[in-house]
């Protein structure tokens, strides 16, 4: 899993040069070069009814003007007072992802181009860490004005080196960023005093949350067999920020084993996995907790466990949620699936149960809601699982050799 790289998250570094193969294409003009990564997008404020969203998955087609070989990794369909249109992430990336170039096409309710922004970081002697992160884009009207305030991050930069995030906030042509490396680092473009009011502070927000990512992993790589579970001594790195009057806390394990770029992505899909998506419901104000462990790490998978408690909750109140997060380390760094692993229908829990799942050393572990009345069945050892794929089969034998 590369530091979406992401996640975990995010959330999300980086160069001596090697050139062996050939850089991705520079994205078309317009343009906007970034000197360093951008951080991820916050979520989206709450806002008036003529404000609406959708997402644009990834691995969408493309825009027929893309650049070669790019591929869609986020962004937002939008309605405003002005019609709204469509803001398309894409990445562009060499073979062996030394070189990676991204870019941001926002077009108006026509389909006609309003702005591009690019950035690119090229023949990275390792990792690359340029990645939006999360690949997402809210669409707030944080200054009711009826116009779409379109936000998103990225990070720019080879592990290994001084990586930038950035955030930015786009109101129709008019474009504004934060800068910097660091949680308390971030430079403001325009000045402050130009921003629309309410956005720079959103803006700060997301790229506290994006900058901080960089930190969860020291970015030295897991190059041997060494397997971390629950029992590994990690430090922790507790995020705060406020978002329609909830403030969210993040827990999140410090990923000091593998490397930069895997951490960061990693932190950048734990972060949007803990935040709860406005707008939120009447009451709910107040603090929304979430924390994730470490359940297993090995060479080829890594697996988070994490318990969310939502606003508002307590004795009477919604119920805590769990949630995991597994993904492969290698090949195309997906995610694990129970059917992949060969877990029969039979033995999972019911979907309404409210169960999740992760990996442990003795194999598959179910997460209950309620840790006092787990209702999830009994977990399964690594013998028990009858893999589908070569990669989930080398795992199994791997994990249940004595």
């Amino acid at each position: 899993m590369r530091v979406v790289c992401p996640v975990m998250v995010a959330t999300l570094a980086l160069i001596s040069c090697r050139r062996d193969r050939p850089p991705p294409s520079a994205p078309p003009a317009p343009a906007d070069a970034a000197v360093a990564p951008d951080a991820a997008g916050p979520a989206d404020a709450a806002a008036p009814p003529r404000l609406g969203r959708e997402p644009i998955e990834p691995g969408s087609a493309p825009p027929p003007d893309a650049p070669p070989r790019a591929t869609v990794v986020g962004g937002s369909r939008f309605t405003d007072a002005r019609g709204g249109g469509a803001v398309v992430l894409l990445e562009i990336a060499s073979t062996d992802r030394r070189s990676v170039a991204l870019q941001a096409r926002v077009t108006d309710a026509a389909g006609e181009l309003v702005r591009v922004v690019n950035d690119r970081a090229d023949a990275c002697p390792g990792d690359n860490l340029t990645s939006f992160a999360p690949p997402q884009v809210s669409v707030t009207d944080l200054d009711r004005d009826g116009t779409a305030e379109l936000g998103f991050g990225y990070m720019v930069g080879c592990a290994g080196a001084a990586a930038t995030v950035k955030q930015l906030v786009l109101v129709g042509a008019a474009k504004y960023i934060v800068r910097g490396s660091r949680p308390d680092a971030g430079v403001p473009e325009p000045a402050a005093d130009a921003w629309p009011p309410g956005v720079l502070d959103f803006a700060l927000a997301g790229f506290r949350d994006n900058a901080g990512a960089l930190d969860v992993g020291a970015g030295r790589g897991a190059g041997d067999a060494t397997i971390y579970d629950g029992d590994s001594p990690v430090e922790r790195a507790v995020s705060r920020r406020t978002v329609g009057g909830v403030v969210i806390v993040a827990d999140l394990p410090r990923l000091a084993m593998v490397s930069a770029a895997e951490a960061t992505a990693l932190a950048a899909q734990l972060r949007a996995l803990l935040e709860p998506a406005p707008p939120y419901p009447p009451g709910t104000a107040g603090r929304h907790d979430g924390r994730c462990d470490l359940a297993l790490l090995t060479p080829e998978v890594v697996s988070l466990a994490c318990r969310i408690l939502p606003p508002g909750a307590d004795a009477a109140g919604p119920a805590p949620r769990r949630a995991g997060l597994t993904r492969w380390r290698t090949d195309d760094r997906a995610a694990v699936s129970l059917d992949e692993l060969g877990v029969s229908k039979a033995a999972r829990p019911a979907p309404a149960s409210g169960c999740a799942w992760a990996l442990t050393r003795a194999g598959v572990t179910w997460l209950a809601p309620d840790p006092l009345a787990p209702g999830c069945g009994p977990d399964l050892g690594w013998p028990a699982l009858t893999p589908t794929s070569d990669r989930a089969r080398r795992l199994v034998a791997a994990m249940a050799s004595p």
